[in-house]
């Protein structure tokens, strides 16, 4: 249990936070296909009235999609929470409003809350929790939590599962399955690979829907965090059930809390830091060391540390909530994110961009070098802004340069894979911790600063176990596989690179066979023309007869040439024409051949 030192004292009264919105009506789970159809439609309808009347603007778009995933229920907002994160499927206004659903949605009441805990439990209420509060401390896209204490004095933290939650589920997921069928045999946006997309909502709510993962999940990354300084609550196993999840209640500051007061009480809220001896530069230190150390060094990550999962304790220390939603990666995938923050720490912005292309499961037939070449100063230029400190810290954060790179590689059809959004939508939902943090600070100081503390750490651990005479030396098997790694890793840039070039070269044949073709079309034309010429001038009546007075014309102002001279030009023609028509084959065929490659 959280041990009472690391408590701090009170920041934001209960009356001071925002309450859950309570509007809850029972899914329709009966008729729900006519159900979405029909409010689809509705929605489709509205925005094609207000793009007709000049009303719509992305920020409008954004809130009537937010409002619709939000009554449609979990998998909607799921749904527009992957959409939020990718910059080449939605302008920012839009995906702006759709990152709103990380934060508040709707709650339900709590009485039928009390009534959902009976019938998993299999008893009264008042047999397990001498308190329960009804009124949601917080809701979610999967449930709602609510303060209770056990028989035996302990505060907890009671999750809920939303009612009908899997039955409608079931039904939305194959309602969105036949739109996705829809969108790509229309062939909108093939290359957001709407397939994984699909596998990706499917697999996040197998996982979320069932909160004993969670449960597994808590007991897991409370040891490993333990590492890091970063305080798990302790779960009570047996009061769990699919539906129903018992944690230890954490008695600190909400990050929301802390972000909401800087906005309220500026001077109320360094009172409290100095009380409590929090600092922000060293939290937020803590925040992205921690994130990096949970992907590359364990494999195992917080996907959700928005504000409302961030909890500060006393000295500087933290706590984590809502462990639903942990994301890992393959180890290859894994090893190309880390050589790809290396090279931004380092400021080695090409390679940087060679590492991005490798997320993208295959390239389109066009020349990326120009892509790359504008990619590269857009890096440059986001680079500068972040030695200014006194530029604003969205100009100078991680996902803007990020956002920008995905918008502008989406018009050359470069669209990522979608595993790849999952280390980026942890950073996405921290930036808002960031941005008030540290609002001044550079990421590539961030980067480097975990790079040099990883490496210590890695030391450390060979030296002890030297000096100790172990005989595991796994460690170092681990760096000889590092290695590897680096050698596989930048082969696989340069054979990318080799396939860029491959399809700049492959844009050259097209051109020159293209070219070559027209121009023997043009010699074959002359070539008729001069036939016409020879016998206009040696067989007038052949073909006067046939031609319109305006060509005769033509063809009399053409000075008289001997017999051998037209037969001569002719054949040059004739074998210019030939010769283009070859070459014109040949680039035809290379571009083939490239393409089977």
């Amino acid at each position: 249990m959280l041990s009472p030192k690391l408590i701090p004292t009170p920041l934001l009264d209960r009356k001071d936070r925002p309450p859950i919105e309570i509007r809850y009506r029972p899914p329709q789970a009966r008729f729900r296909i006519p159900y979405l159809f029909f409010h689809l439609l509705a929605l489709l309808v509205r925005v094609l009235w207000l793009w007709l009347l000049g009303r719509m603007t992305e920020e409008r778009l954004g809130d009537l999609l937010r409002d619709f995933c939000q009554r449609m229920g979990v998998l909607w907002i799921k749904l527009g929470q992957l959409v939020s994160m990718r910059a080449d499927l939605a302008p920012p206004g839009v995906r702006a409003q759709l990152a709103k659903l990380l934060d508040r949605v709707q709650g339900f009441p709590g009485e039928t809350a009390v009534r959902l805990i009976e019938k998993e439990l299999g008893r009264p209420l008042d047999n397990y929790f001498s308190y329960f509060e009804e009124t949601p401390l917080a809701a979610a896209s999967i449930g709602q939590v609510h303060k209770a204490r056990l028989r035996n004095g302990t505060w907890v933290a009671v999750k809920v599962r939303r009612p009908d939650i899997v039955r409608v589920g079931a039904s939305d997921m194959a309602f969105i399955r036949f739109l996705i069928g829809w969108i790509e045999r229309l062939g909108i946006k093939p290359e957001a690979r709407w397939a994984d997309m699909m596998w990706e909502l499917h697999e996040a709510m197998l996982e979320e829907l069932d909160y004993r993962f969670e449960a597994t999940n808590l007991r897991r990354m409370k040891k490993s965090l333990r590492r890091h300084g970063i305080y798990v609550p302790h779960v009570f196993g047996r009061y769990c059930t699919p539906a129903i999840l018992v944690m230890e209640f954490i008695q600190g500051v909400l990050m929301s809390d802390y972000l909401l007061m800087a906005r309220l009480d500026p001077g109320r809220l360094t009172a409290w830091r100095e009380e409590n001896r929090v600092k922000p530069g060293r939290i937020a230190r803590q925040l992205v060391h921690s994130l990096f150390r949970q992907t590359f060094e364990e494999n195992l990550f917080h996907g959700d540390l928005h504000p409302g999962n961030i909890v500060l304790l006393r000295d500087s220390r933290l706590a984590f909530l809502d462990f639903g939603s942990l994301g890992s990666m393959e180890r290859d995938l894994s090893r190309t994110l880390d050589l790809y923050l290396q090279a931004l720490g380092r400021r080695q912005y090409s390679k940087m961009v060679d590492i991005f292309f490798l997320f993208a499961p295959s390239l389109p037939p066009s020349n990326l070098a120009e892509c790359k070449s504008e990619m590269i100063r857009r890096l440059q230029a986001w680079g500068l802004r972040c030695r200014v400190p006194e530029l604003p810290y969205p100009e100078k954060s991680f996902n803007s340069i990020q956002d920008e790179l995905m918008r502008y590689a989406a018009t050359y059809r470069v669209s990522l894979v979608w595993t790849f959004f999952r280390m980026i939508r942890a950073l996405t939902t921290m930036d808002a911790s960031l941005r008030e943090l540290i609002p001044h600070a550079d990421f590539h100081s961030l980067v480097n600063d975990y790079y040099r503390k990883r490496v210590a750490r890695t030391r450390g651990r060979l030296i002890a176990k030297l000096r100790a005479g172990s005989q595991n030396v796994s460690e170092w098997f681990e760096l000889q596989d590092r290695v590897v790694d680096d050698l596989r890793f930048r082969s696989g840039i340069v054979r990318r690179a080799a396939q860029v070039f491959e399809q700049a070269s492959s844009s050259i044949s097209l051109f020159f066979s293209r070219l070559f073709a027209q121009t023997a079309a043009l010699c074959l034309f002359v070539a008729v023309f001069l036939v016409l010429n020879f016998f206009h001038q040696h067989q007038r009546s052949a073909v006067t007869p046939f031609l319109p007075g305006a060509a005769i014309e033509v063809l009399d102002r053409v000075p008289f040439l001997d017999a051998q001279v037209w037969t001569l030009l002719l054949c040059l023609l004739l074998y210019g024409c030939r010769s283009f028509m070859v070459l014109s084959r040949r680039c035809r065929d290379q571009e083939g051949n490239e393409e089977q490659r």
